[in-house]
């Protein structure tokens, strides 16, 4: 869609965390009308919209009770490893996909999340390896909090990262490029 605007890539750049997993398997609610993937063959092929796909409305009945949010989710929500495999698979096809068409790396910035991954069978240590194995450049994105005194990290109520956060980011895309280019 956009593949004018490419004229000179370099690099491509993603912040991803495990829990993305729920939006590429369908599994969030606000994604309905989001692309759906399904593993063929070990490579993720397009199948459509999540809308069209019966456990996502299935799944919004249930998870908008409550009961759902405080008792099942905590221990039975979020991804399980059919969903990290191919939300793993959708990074690794999108970055040959970018060496393929544009001759040019991709960098994953991965928030870890250590309770949601082993949630879903995992370590984020395996989930990183997983990627890099698949010719991603890896960056570990977990900032702590004691180095950023009085500053908040997320965006409080909603989780999204700050201008704080985005910008310590931006600082371990550019450390990560210099040690690229030695």
């Amino acid at each position: 869609m956009f593949r004018d605007l490419l004229t000179e890539p370099r690099l491509f750049v993603f912040l991803t965390a495990p829990w993305h997993a729920e939006r590429s398997s369908c599994l969030s609610d606000f994604v309905a009308d989001g692309p759906r993937y399904v593993m063929v063959d070990g490579m993720p092929r397009y199948e459509g919209t999540c809308r069209g796909h019966w456990p996502v409305r299935l799944r919004r009945l249930w998870t908008r009770a409550a009961m759902y949010s405080v008792f099942f989710e905590p221990a039975f929500g979020g991804a399980r490893p059919v969903d990290i495999d191919l939300f793993v698979g959708i990074l690794v096809r999108a970055g040959q996909l970018a060496r393929e068409r544009y001759g040019v790396p991709t960098l994953i910035l991965y928030w870890p999340d250590e309770a949601y991954a082993r949630r879903a069978g995992l370590t984020d240590a395996q989930i990183m390896g997983r990627l890099r194995e698949g010719g991603l450049v890896i960056i570990d994105a977990r900032l702590d909090p004691k180095d950023f005194p009085g500053q908040e990290l997320q965006i409080p109520g909603d989780g999204h990262p700050t201008g704080i956060a985005n910008r310590a980011r931006a600082l371990l895309v550019r450390d990560a490029l210099a040690g690229l280019t030695r």
